[in-house]
């Protein structure tokens, strides 16, 4: 479908690339405990996708700040539990071959995407985080930061609606994992 001239692939990598929703909302369960708070875990899986802070802020943190720091560090401790998402190395492997550009706009903040990152090893040409930007997804910032480096065609590959919506405020076409797109390897 794109491959036949050059593309920018844009991807998000929590949810798209590797499998790590349910890791994510359970150490934000793990530190809400640990500060004596109970919290939903399936309200923490509904804001995935969101930066760190924003979904402490959202969960009722006092201190986000400190309690998402606290998330990160469980997050890290339990990285050998990261899987890859069916097919994210051959399909990202694949566009690179064909002279694609590969990028990450992720809400994930530097420390949790190199821990990531150091798992798989990926040919990215630019990876955009939560602390690379001031408004994070569902704002369109992230992919404008990759637009002025990359310009030309472009597609976004997300997993969930602040994808979508922040793909749709910057006016790039988007692919969805299980709306639009049923797996990744389909982009091949």
């Amino acid at each position: 479908m794109y491959l036949g001239e050059f593309m920018n692939y844009i991807f998000d990598l929590d949810g798209t690339l590797v499998e790590t929703t349910l890791l994510h909302a359970r150490t934000f369960v793990q530190a809400f405990e640990e500060i004596g708070q109970k919290i939903d875990e399936k309200k923490a899986i509904e804001l995935i996708g969101l930066s760190g802070i924003e979904i402490a802020e959202k969960l009722g943190a006092k201190d986000p700040k400190k309690l998402y720091e606290r998330k990160v560090e469980l997050f890290i401790e339990r990285a050998d539990e990261i899987q890859e998402i069916k097919g994210a190395t051959k399909v990202l492997n694949e566009l690179k071959n064909r002279n694609h550009t590969v990028c990450i706009a992720t809400s994930s903040g530097k420390k949790m995407a190199n821990v990531i990152f150091s798992k798989f090893n990926w040919p990215l040409d630019l990876v955009i985080t939560a602390e690379d930007v001031v408004n994070g997804k569902p704002h369109p910032e992230m992919l404008e930061k990759i637009k002025l480096k990359f310009p030309g065609e472009a597609i976004m590959v997300g997993d969930t609606t602040y994808d979508l919506d922040m793909a749709k405020s910057a006016k790039i076409p988007a692919k969805i994992l299980g709306i639009n797109l049923s797996k990744l390897e389909d982009l091949l």
